[in-house]
């Protein structure tokens, strides 16, 4: 369907309008105060210059009064005040005159100061009273022209300030008349904006209610008749679409019905596989324990007659000495691999406690257990300062034992072994790593490394039953983290495992 004024551009184009409008008025507004302070500082200046004229005059009679140099140094200071002020307006047209008039007071002045003195000096000179006369008469003059000049400014002022004053009015009067003339039509455009949209909108608006009310009454064959050329006409197409989709689904409702029941029962019999799988891997790690836990009296029985055996060793061949030597190796690698069961065990079933542990110290701890067997060899320890976490502390203490233990004994044959313990800060988690330059492993065989009984080293080379890192794994699975490592043959192994923060 094609839709050629959506509801949208409608709001957009009577928005739009609107808009215009009252930016027309603002700037209209705008513009007239402007003019309006433009001429409010104008009228200001002018009276400034009425004021400094009728002051001037004033300090030009008591200047002929009383000729004292104090009054030329006040009238030359009010003189100067003004022409500060008068200096921006220096280049307007309307301003020529009073500046050109203004310029001449100074002129005016100084020469009848001057004339006053060439007066003095006469007398002094002891002249003629025809030329004394004479430069008074000349004073006379120049006063009235100094008064003429300051009327000729004073009437200049009257007639600026009320052309000023005139334009004011004529700026505020068309302003007012504009505004008027925009907000009617302003007015008449949101009238006629309103009427458009309570065509357009409402009115289909009020026939998709009324569907709705009764399409909600169960009348699934009502059809809303809304044809527009906007989004309301794709509504009413939608209302239609689910009004069908609705009745063919309540059609269906037994089967759907029927359906979740189904799926409710299977739900119960999934439940009930997992209740007993529960039970089964309880019973296997109790099994496990069990077994583990009676093997060792055979072995300690085989151990005992091993070395009573060994003691009659003057009347056994060397053969039967060496295979008595097999056997006791055997039995104590059997224990050990039993030990290392029941502990493995152990860790499945144990009931964890978490706590605030430092792991920095307890590092520091698990190296001690470690001090007789590495005292005789330089290993140089890198260790960070480790940061503190909520576990369980007898498990995580568990998992570093592991994994130092496994560092500390494949850098045996390192001439200079480097044993590094850090992590690093992964927002929701801390990624711990305990990294070596020992004899390393092949990559291809990093998933095999935390199953049990999986050695990657015959037993001659190194001591070890394979359960250690079976049981990071699973703490570490216990604590929602994870384990993996990475190493290279000849250049080293890192272990990996994740704990997160909280």
């Amino acid at each position: 369907m094609n839709v050629k004024i959506n509801i949208k551009n409608k709001l957009y184009i009577s928005a739009g309008i609107s808009i215009i409008l009252i930016i027309i008025v603002s700037s209209l507004a705008l513009v007239t105060s402007k003019r309006i302070i433009e001429g409010s500082k104008r009228n200001e200046l002018l009276d400034n210059v009425r004021a400094a004229i009728t002051e001037l005059n004033l300090i030009t009679y008591d200047y002929l009064l009383h000729r004292e140099k104090r009054m030329e140094e006040q009238w030359n200071l009010r003189y100067n005040s003004m022409a500060e002020l008068l200096e921006d307006t220096e280049k307007e047209e309307a301003m020529k005159l009073i500046h050109s008039e203004y310029a001449s007071l100074s002129n005016l002045f100084s020469q009848v100061v001057a004339n006053y003195q060439n007066t003095q000096k006469l007398i002094q000179e002891g002249a003629s009273q025809k030329e004394i006369d004479s430069v008074l008469h000349l004073e006379e003059g120049l006063v009235s022209q100094l008064l003429i000049r300051s009327y000729s400014i004073a009437t200049e002022v009257s007639k600026l300030t009320e052309q000023v004053q005139s334009e004011v009015l004529e700026t505020q009067k068309i302003a007012s008349n504009t505004t008027l003339i925009l907000m009617l039509v302003l007015a008449v455009t949101v009238a006629t904006t309103s009427s458009v949209v309570a065509r357009s909108i409402l009115k289909p608006l009020n026939e998709l209610t009324r569907s709705t009310e009764i399409i909600g009454k169960g009348n699934l064959e009502h059809k809303v008749d809304v044809k527009t050329k906007d989004e309301l006409s794709q509504l009413a197409a939608a209302f239609n679409k689910m009004t069908k989709n609705l009745k063919e689904t309540t059609t269906s409702r037994d089967e759907l019905n029927k359906e979740v029941a189904e799926r409710k029962r299977a739900e119960k019999e999934v439940l009930i596989v997992n209740n007993e799988l529960s039970i089964a891997n309880k019973e296997l790690e109790a099994f496990s324990y069990s077994v583990s836990h009676d093997l060792r009296a055979p072995l300690r029985h085989i151990s005992g007659f091993v070395e009573l055996l060994q003691k009659n060793t003057p009347f056994l061949d060397e053969t039967s000495v060496r295979y008595l030597n097999n056997i006791h190796n055997s039995a104590k690698l059997m224990g050990s691999l039993i030990d290392d069961l029941l502990e493995f065990s152990r860790v499945g079933r144990y009931e964890m406690k978490k706590s605030e542990i430092d792991v920095y110290q307890l590092v520091k701890d698990v190296l001690k257990e470690f001090a007789e067997e590495t005292n005789n060899r330089k290993i140089y320890w890198k260790i960070a300062d480790l940061p503190k976490l909520h576990v369980d502390q007898s498990m995580i203490r568990l998992v570093f034992t592991n994994l130092i233990s496994n560092a500390v004994k494949f850098t045996r044959n390192c001439k200079q072994p480097v044993i590094e313990i850090g992590y690093n800060d992964n927002n929701s988690e801390y990624i711990f790593f305990i990294k070596d330059n020992g004899i390393g492993f092949e990559m291809e065989y990093a998933n095999k490394l935390f199953n049990v009984f999986q050695r990657l080293h015959r037993q001659d080379e190194f001591e070890g039953t394979g359960i250690g890192l079976a049981s990071v794994r699973r703490i570490i699975n216990r604590h929602r983290g994870k384990t993996w490592a990475e190493g290279e043959v000849n250049r080293g192994a890192t272990f990996y495992f994740s704990l997160p923060k909280n």
